[in-house]
């Protein structure tokens, strides 16, 4: 009986670990297909609680991706999709503990004044730690980078010299939808 408890017990720590280190998941449904990113909420709780926030409250839904710079990165956000919009609210920049902008990160895009993040976020197509001074990451794409990379490569305006670089055919974010959320702690709305 006691080797039953014993191995129950460490059956139920290990499930409880797993379950304390599952980070929320989001889908992102595009035009161009469909991917899923998890969010760090022990290291960017102030950005991933924003994020979810306006995730929840559809905030991102008919949004374009309104910069794409092949080998660089593509960014939305921004409702406008002027690359000069946002959600209105501000928040401070979350650089420590290091989430370096990896490829397939997540970062908050802003303007050069600290703590000016908004809505407008970047997801690296490549490695961009020169990035991690300035921008935070907060998340990573799990699942279907290919569609990530696809979005990277179509025709800009920035091709014909205008340093915008605006897809010529809009890319949509259709929804972003929280898929997984383990403990329900950053629930910020009804979905």
């Amino acid at each position: 009986m006691k080797k039953i408890i014993t191995i129950y017990s460490f059956i139920v720590l290990i499930l409880s670990a797993k379950l304390l280190s599952a980070q929320t998941q989001v889908t992102f449904d595009t035009t161009k297909g469909n991917f899923v990113a998890t969010m760090e909420q022990v290291k960017r709780p102030i950005t991933t609680t924003n994020f979810l926030g306006l995730v929840n409250a559809k905030f991102y839904d008919g949004i374009i991706f309104h910069r794409v710079i092949a080998g660089f990165m593509i960014q939305g956000g921004d409702p406008t999709g002027t690359g000069f919009g946002g959600s209105g609210i501000t928040i401070v920049d979350e650089l420590t503990p290091l989430v370096s902008n990896l490829q397939k990160t997540i970062a908050m895009a802003k303007t050069s004044a600290p703590n000016s993040a908004t809505s407008q976020f970047f997801i690296n197509l490549v490695n961009n730690t020169f990035l991690d001074p300035n921008y935070s990451a907060f998340g990573t794409v799990i699942t279907n980078f290919t569609v990530v990379q696809t979005i990277g490569v179509v025709p800009t305006t920035g091709a014909s010299g205008n340093p915008a670089d605006k897809p010529l055919v809009d890319v949509v974010m259709d929804s972003i939808r929280v898929t997984l959320n383990p403990t329900g702690i950053y629930d910020m709305g009804s979905a």
